[in-house]
Protein backbone atom coordinates (compact mmCIF):
# COMPACT_ATOMS: atom_id res chain seq x y z
CA UNK A 1 0.00 0.00 0.00
CA UNK A 2 1.47 3.31 -0.94
CA UNK A 3 2.41 5.78 1.94
CA UNK A 4 -0.99 8.34 3.16
CA UNK A 5 -0.67 12.19 2.63
CA UNK A 6 -0.35 13.58 5.92
CA UNK A 7 -1.68 17.19 6.27
CA UNK A 8 -3.62 19.99 8.99
CA UNK A 9 -7.04 21.11 7.95
CA UNK A 10 -8.43 24.59 8.42
CA UNK A 11 -11.95 24.74 10.18
CA UNK A 12 -14.37 24.18 7.22
CA UNK A 13 -12.14 22.71 5.30
CA UNK A 14 -12.98 19.39 5.84
CA UNK A 15 -15.92 17.50 3.21
CA UNK A 16 -18.87 15.61 4.18
CA UNK A 17 -17.10 12.74 3.02
CA UNK A 18 -14.45 13.21 5.22
CA UNK A 19 -16.24 14.45 8.03
CA UNK A 20 -18.36 10.93 7.78
CA UNK A 21 -15.67 8.59 7.04
CA UNK A 22 -13.62 9.99 10.15
CA UNK A 23 -16.54 8.97 12.28
CA UNK A 24 -17.38 5.93 10.99
CA UNK A 25 -13.15 5.24 11.34
CA UNK A 26 -13.41 6.57 14.41
CA UNK A 27 -16.38 3.97 15.56
CA UNK A 28 -14.04 1.34 14.23
CA UNK A 29 -10.42 2.18 15.78
CA UNK A 30 -11.30 3.22 18.96
CA UNK A 31 -14.77 1.03 19.79
CA UNK A 32 -14.48 1.69 23.88
CA UNK A 33 -14.46 5.02 23.74
CA UNK A 34 -17.49 7.35 24.70
CA UNK A 35 -18.74 8.33 21.72
CA UNK A 36 -18.39 4.73 20.17
CA UNK A 37 -20.71 3.31 22.89
CA UNK A 38 -23.19 5.96 21.90
CA UNK A 39 -22.96 5.31 18.59
CA UNK A 40 -21.87 6.67 14.83
CA UNK A 41 -24.61 9.32 14.97
CA UNK A 42 -23.75 10.55 17.88
CA UNK A 43 -19.51 10.51 16.54
CA UNK A 44 -21.02 12.09 13.34
CA UNK A 45 -22.37 14.72 15.15
CA UNK A 46 -18.75 15.64 17.20
CA UNK A 47 -17.06 15.20 14.24
CA UNK A 48 -18.85 18.13 12.56
CA UNK A 49 -19.48 19.99 15.45
CA UNK A 50 -15.41 19.85 15.70
CA UNK A 51 -14.61 20.29 11.95
CA UNK A 52 -16.19 23.70 12.36
CA UNK A 53 -14.50 24.93 15.21
CA UNK A 54 -10.89 26.73 15.73
CA UNK A 55 -10.26 24.68 19.02
CA UNK A 56 -9.84 21.62 17.44
CA UNK A 57 -7.08 20.77 14.61
CA UNK A 58 -7.50 17.58 12.47
CA UNK A 59 -4.40 15.98 10.87
CA UNK A 60 -5.55 13.80 8.74
CA UNK A 61 -3.47 10.69 6.86
CA UNK A 62 -5.59 10.04 2.94
CA UNK A 63 -5.80 8.04 0.67
CA UNK A 64 -5.38 8.58 -3.13
CA UNK A 65 -9.38 9.70 -3.44
CA UNK A 66 -8.18 12.29 -0.27
CA UNK A 67 -10.30 9.95 2.04
CA UNK A 68 -9.05 9.56 5.65
CA UNK A 69 -7.37 6.00 6.91
CA UNK A 70 -6.44 7.57 9.93
CA UNK A 71 -6.43 10.75 12.19
CA UNK A 72 -5.25 13.24 14.59
CA UNK A 73 -7.76 15.76 16.61
CA UNK A 74 -6.57 17.83 19.09
CA UNK A 75 -7.77 20.35 20.99
CA UNK A 76 -6.72 23.60 22.76
CA UNK A 77 -9.55 23.92 24.85
CA UNK A 78 -10.54 20.16 25.70
CA UNK A 79 -12.16 20.79 29.18
CA UNK A 80 -15.22 22.77 26.86
CA UNK A 81 -15.68 20.15 24.44
CA UNK A 82 -18.13 18.12 26.07
CA UNK A 83 -20.51 21.79 26.88
CA UNK A 84 -19.72 23.08 23.38
CA UNK A 85 -20.77 19.55 22.10
CA UNK A 86 -23.89 19.36 23.80
CA UNK A 87 -25.07 23.47 23.20
CA UNK A 88 -23.72 23.61 19.86
CA UNK A 89 -24.81 20.58 17.82
CA UNK A 90 -27.52 17.80 18.16
CA UNK A 91 -25.58 15.94 20.46
CA UNK A 92 -28.20 16.08 23.54
CA UNK A 93 -30.75 14.35 21.39
CA UNK A 94 -28.52 11.46 20.75
CA UNK A 95 -27.65 11.16 24.17
CA UNK A 96 -31.76 10.97 25.13
CA UNK A 97 -32.00 8.50 22.65
CA UNK A 98 -29.17 6.54 23.41
CA UNK A 99 -28.90 7.17 27.35
CA UNK A 100 -29.20 3.11 27.79
CA UNK A 101 -25.64 2.94 26.41
CA UNK A 102 -23.76 5.35 28.38
CA UNK A 103 -21.71 3.46 31.34
CA UNK A 104 -23.68 5.66 33.95
CA UNK A 105 -21.76 3.78 36.87
CA UNK A 106 -18.35 4.81 35.66
CA UNK A 107 -19.61 8.32 34.36
CA UNK A 108 -18.69 9.09 38.25
CA UNK A 109 -15.47 7.90 38.74
CA UNK A 110 -13.56 10.68 37.53
CA UNK A 111 -9.64 11.88 39.12
CA UNK A 112 -9.04 14.67 36.71
CA UNK A 113 -5.07 15.84 36.40
CA UNK A 114 -3.39 18.27 38.76
CA UNK A 115 -3.33 20.88 36.09
CA UNK A 116 -5.40 21.72 32.82
CA UNK A 117 -3.64 19.50 29.93
CA UNK A 118 -3.64 21.84 27.04
CA UNK A 119 -3.92 21.57 23.96
CA UNK A 120 -4.12 17.89 24.37
CA UNK A 121 -4.24 15.43 21.26
CA UNK A 122 -7.29 13.37 22.41
CA UNK A 123 -7.97 11.26 19.38
CA UNK A 124 -5.13 9.24 17.13
CA UNK A 125 -6.38 6.14 15.17
CA UNK A 126 -5.29 4.54 12.23
CA UNK A 127 -7.61 2.22 9.62
CA UNK A 128 -6.40 -1.58 10.60
CA UNK A 129 -4.70 -2.11 7.38
CA UNK A 130 -3.26 0.80 7.13
CA UNK A 131 -0.86 0.62 10.48
CA UNK A 132 2.58 0.22 11.35
CA UNK A 133 3.48 1.98 8.38
CA UNK A 134 4.95 5.27 10.41
CA UNK A 135 1.75 7.05 9.57
CA UNK A 136 0.74 7.53 13.34
CA UNK A 137 4.69 9.42 13.86
CA UNK A 138 4.02 11.30 10.97
CA UNK A 139 0.24 12.19 12.05
CA UNK A 140 1.96 13.01 15.59
CA UNK A 141 4.77 15.20 14.52
CA UNK A 142 2.24 16.50 12.10
CA UNK A 143 0.32 17.84 14.80
CA UNK A 144 2.94 19.17 17.00
CA UNK A 145 4.05 21.64 14.12
CA UNK A 146 0.33 22.61 13.73
CA UNK A 147 0.40 23.40 17.63
CA UNK A 148 3.79 25.45 17.22
CA UNK A 149 2.24 27.06 14.82
CA UNK A 150 -0.37 28.35 17.25
CA UNK A 151 2.58 28.99 19.78
CA UNK A 152 1.73 26.16 21.99
CA UNK A 153 4.68 25.43 24.28
CA UNK A 154 3.63 21.77 25.27
CA UNK A 155 1.58 19.08 23.71
CA UNK A 156 -0.41 16.59 25.64
CA UNK A 157 -1.84 13.30 25.47
CA UNK A 158 -4.03 10.64 27.93
CA UNK A 159 -3.95 6.77 27.04
CA UNK A 160 -5.18 4.14 28.69
CA UNK A 161 -2.83 2.59 31.34
CA UNK A 162 -2.67 -1.01 30.83
CA UNK A 163 -0.17 -3.28 30.60
CA UNK A 164 -1.15 -4.59 26.84
CA UNK A 165 -1.47 -0.85 25.78
CA UNK A 166 1.14 -0.32 22.82
CA UNK A 167 0.38 3.23 22.87
CA UNK A 168 2.40 3.60 26.21
CA UNK A 169 5.47 2.37 24.27
CA UNK A 170 4.66 4.62 21.23
CA UNK A 171 4.53 7.93 23.09
CA UNK A 172 7.42 7.30 25.26
CA UNK A 173 9.76 6.52 21.69
CA UNK A 174 7.97 9.76 20.23
CA UNK A 175 9.53 11.80 23.43
CA UNK A 176 6.86 12.30 25.52
CA UNK A 177 7.23 11.86 29.09
CA UNK A 178 4.17 10.85 31.60
CA UNK A 179 3.26 13.25 33.66
CA UNK A 180 0.32 12.59 35.81
CA UNK A 181 -1.82 9.35 36.60
CA UNK A 182 -5.61 10.41 35.90
CA UNK A 183 -9.19 9.02 35.70
CA UNK A 184 -11.79 9.50 33.30
CA UNK A 185 -14.99 7.39 33.09
CA UNK A 186 -13.67 4.72 35.04
CA UNK A 187 -10.49 3.73 33.37
CA UNK A 188 -6.98 4.85 34.27
CA UNK A 189 -5.05 6.72 31.84
CA UNK A 190 -1.64 7.94 31.92
CA UNK A 191 -1.17 11.46 30.85
CA UNK A 192 2.04 12.07 28.68
CA UNK A 193 3.46 15.50 27.28
CA UNK A 194 6.00 16.72 25.17
CA UNK A 195 7.59 20.41 24.91
CA UNK A 196 7.46 21.78 21.40
CA UNK A 197 10.07 24.05 21.65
Amino acid sequence: MESAAIRAFAPGELTAAQIDELARLHCECLPDSLFSRVGLGATRCLYRMMARSSSEVFVLATDANSLPVGASVSSTAPDSLLRRLITGSAMSLWLALRFYRLPWSRLRDHQPAPFAPRPELMFLFMRPDSRNEGAGARLVRATEQAMRARAEKTLYVMTEDRPDNRALAFYRELGYQAVAKVRKFGVGFVLFGRPLG
